[in-house]
């Protein structure tokens, strides 16, 4: 089996809870729209702290949400135990990762940050040589966000939220 490193993978959530008695398991869908993933095959499940491929036998919408039968995941004890577990799909088969954002579109999306939470509405973007820089007003103070792609987890044009993983203590420098 061809092992794939993180760095060819994005995260689109993670698998909330067991879904019946044969193995099913609802995954919590975070980047993009539950529908963008339903003609994936695999689905990289992390355990151990490494992605491993699991084939989707069957996939149904549900909400915000995709009701996945994973094959040989056959049981509800066996589905148990991937409950919390992050998911991953191939970056070459993800529409937010291939198509580049219209940023200008994206102005008053709110930004939320995977630790920190909430931070505000995408106030203006500003251009340098290396990368792009949102402004967002945070507790009353102007902060600088890098909108680099290693950093964005997601954009759901549904909710009008950017989904953003900043380094730790990056809005500390900002805040303090």
């Amino acid at each position: 089996m061809k092992s794939i490193s993180k760095n060819n993978l994005i995260h689109i959530g993670f698998i909330s809870k067991p879904s019946g008695f044969k193995g099913d398991v609802i995954c919590a869908i975070e980047t993009g729209e539950a529908e963008d993933y339903l003609d994936l095959e695999f689905l990289f499940i992390e355990l151990e702290g490494k992605p491993v491929p699991f084939f989707a036998e069957e996939k149904k919408i549900r909400s915000d949400s995709m009701i996945v039968k994973l094959e040989d995941v056959n049981a509800e004890s066996e589905a148990k135990k991937l409950s919390g577990k992050k998911i991953f799909v191939e970056k070459t088969g993800t529409p937010t990762a291939t198509d580049k954002p219209d940023w200008d579109s994206l102005l008053g999306y709110t930004i939320q940050d995977k630790t920190y939470g909430l931070l505000g509405p995408l106030e203006g973007i500003e251009e340098f040589p290396q990368q792009l820089i949102g402004k967002c007003t945070v507790k009353g103070k102007e902060v600088l966000l890098p909108l680099h792609d290693e950093l964005i987890l997601g954009i759901n044009d549904k909710k009008k939220e950017i989904l953003l993983d900043l380094p730790a203590g990056f809005l500390d420098i900002y805040l303090d």
